[in-house]
C-alpha cells in the first residue's frame, strides 16, 4: 500500500465460526429486493446472473465493473 500512497489496511477480526443461514429468509429478502430493482438495474442483474450460471458449467470467467452512488 506504501507503493501506491494509502494506508495500510487495519487488521479486522473476524469469526470463522459456521454462520447458520436460513435459506428461506435469504431467498424471501433476495425476491423482495430485485423486485425494487428499476431496468437497468435488472438488465445488469440478469446478465450478472446469466453469466454467473454459464460459469458454473465452463471454465470460462467473467469481470463486470459496477459504478454507484
Amino acid at each position: 500500500c506504501r507503493d501506491f500512497g494509502i494506508p495500510s489496511p487495519t487488521s479486522v477480526s473476524y469469526s470463522f465460526e459456521s454462520k447458520i443461514i436460513n435459506k428461506e429468509e435469504e431467498l424471501r429478502i433476495g425476491q423482495k429486493m430485485c423486485a425494487m430493482l428499476n431496468q437497468d438495474q435488472r438488465s445488469a442483474a440478469d446478465a450478472i446472473l446469466a453469466s454467473h450460471r454459464k460459469q458454473s458449467t465452463t471454465a470460462a470467467g467473467s469481470c463486470f465493473f459496477i459504478d454507484g452512488p
